[in-house]
């Protein structure tokens, strides 16, 4: 952190950046790009769900039962649950 904090006292940017935003934002912009038909990742995507009478989500696909503790941990996964 203290990086950070001398970058932004020399001059170089702005504000101090948080680490835990920076990495939120560069989830959600491949998660974003993970949706696109042709990205490379987008098979591993549960298949979308058909209803449209519900409140309206962060993403459009079906949530997965959990079966393991690396399913939990996978990318996919957890992005899917933090758009909810």
């Amino acid at each position: 952190m203290l990086f950070f904090d001398d970058l932004r006292r020399f001059g170089y940017i702005n504000q101090t950046i948080n680490v835990c935003d920076l990495l939120h934002k560069s989830n959600i912009q491949l998660f974003t790009k993970m949706c696109l038909p042709g990205h490379s990742l987008y098979h591993l995507l549960p298949p979308q769900r058909i209803c449209t009478n519900l409140r309206s989500r962060g993403q459009n696909f079906q949530l997965p039962d959990y079966c393991s503790a690396l399913h939990k941990r996978s990318f996919v996964i957890c992005t899917l649950f933090e758009l909810v």
